[in-house]
């Protein structure tokens, strides 16, 4: 018996249910088992299939040429364009299937041959974002495994992480931008992203990380004095909270820029006190954080 439901498998696959009933009445691509209601149920197969399949289209195949493949024939064409080292074109999709299959090389391989061939700024925006944004919502939905979900994160992290530590800190007379994240935020591959960027223009970094308690930033930033801070917002809060955190880092460091970025950002926007900068796009950053 399948487990997902067909819009489960369209959330997974970017493919639409309308267009999957049709796949399966002309070409018998897949056959989902029946609930005593009548309703589709497509098995972890089926999803495997349907990433396959929109891959192949992303690379021109005509939907009848893959129906008249076995399984068999579609992962070996699957395989041969992933491996394929000149195929800089790296989509969610190929992101997905090495995260559903926990391929670590395949997935560091994807990251670094899109980033040698685009740049960092490119590659984030139009492959890293969207793909978390894909599997955090197929977290919260419960089609994907939790583990699979933390295995990609962690690998983007490992890479970020990796690429920070390559450049050279900048001089001692260069502006300082202190990179946090508030009590009770753990996810950080935004703000490892806007370290990377302020390093690459030549900005001196300290990245304090996760769930940092907002006396000993202050403390830190206090004997610090950074140009700035730089914090990433994911997570809800309650407007009194937000506003309370921001009001007591402007109080202890009035001469500090505020930055604020993250998934939560246009949602508080209007909450957010007019001294606080607001960050919600890649040319957004670029105007906050320029070359020195």
């Amino acid at each position: 018996m399948g487990k997902y439901s067909i819009k489960d498998v369209e959330t997974l696959t970017g493919i639409k249910a309308h267009t999957i009933r049709i796949w399966e009445k002309r070409f018998n691509l897949f056959t989902p088992s029946r609930t005593d209601t009548n309703i589709r149920k497509y098995s972890d197969e089926d999803i495997r299939l349907a990433l396959n399949i929109s891959l192949l289209q992303q690379k021109g195949f005509k939907i009848s040429q893959i129906a008249r493949m076995n399984a068999a024939q579609v992962d070996v064409e699957v395989k041969r364009i992933l491996s394929d080292k000149k195929n800089t074109n790296i989509g969610v999709e190929a992101m997905l299937i090495a995260t559903s299959n926990f391929n670590e090389t395949d997935l560091k391989q994807y990251i670094e041959r899109s980033v040698e061939a685009k740049g960092i700024k490119a590659i984030y925006t139009e492959l890293i974002s969207p793909f978390l944004a894909r599997i955090g919502a197929l977290w919260q939905s419960g089609i994907l495994n939790p583990a699979q979900e933390h295995f990609a994160s962690n690998i983007i992290r490992e890479y970020l992480f990796t690429q920070i530590h390559r450049i050279e800190q900048a001089p001692e007379s260069n502006p300082l931008i202190i990179f946090y994240l508030p009590e009770g935020e753990y996810h950080e591959i935004t703000l490892l992203y806007c370290t990377l960027l302020a390093k690459m223009a030549r900005y001196k970094v300290i990245y304090l990380g996760q769930t940092v308690p907002l006396e000993n930033l202050i403390v830190t930033a206090k004997s610090l004095q950074p140009w700035a801070l730089l914090t990433s917002k994911n997570k809800r809060m309650p407007n009194e909270d937000v506003t309370s955190h921001f009001a007591s880092l402007k109080r202890a460091l009035p001469s500090t820029l505020l930055l604020v970025t993250g998934y939560q950002v246009n949602a508080e926007q209007a909450t957010l006190p007019g001294y606080v900068t607001t960050i919600s796009s890649q040319d957004e950053l670029d105007k906050a954080i320029p070359p020195q």
